[in-house]
């Protein structure tokens, strides 16, 4: 990579997290978004990835089949919780139950 492209590549990875941060107002939105994509990445996607990777030179088989089945099925999961983390975002952290507090007598 040329040393233009890799300087272009931080200023927007920093101005994006600036913006993030400025945009949002608290931090249990933010890990509420890492949450969703992330958790699901390092359980179901790297691994199916790098299973595909591992045996490429291997004929398909039921294995394959079912590492495709899973990376589809992590696919589509991560995509449904992160539209559910931004439709939430405005939501407050720690909603009040007042059905749970005790009344006094």
């Amino acid at each position: 990579m040329s040393c233009q492209l890799l300087v272009v590549v931080t200023f927007l990875c920093l101005a994006s997290t600036l913006s993030v941060a400025l945009l949002l107002n608290s931090i249990m939105s933010v890990w509420s978004l890492a949450g969703s994509a992330c958790a699901l990445a390092i359980a179901f996607t790297l691994p199916a990835l790098f299973f595909l990777k591992v045996r490429r030179n291997r004929p398909f088989g039921p294995r394959k089949a079912a590492v495709w089945v899973m990376l589809a099925g992590s696919l589509v999961v991560t995509v449904l919780s992160l539209v559910q983390s931004v439709e939430h975002m405005g939501d407050p952290t720690c909603p009040v139950f007042t059905q749970f507090i005790p009344v006094s007598v």
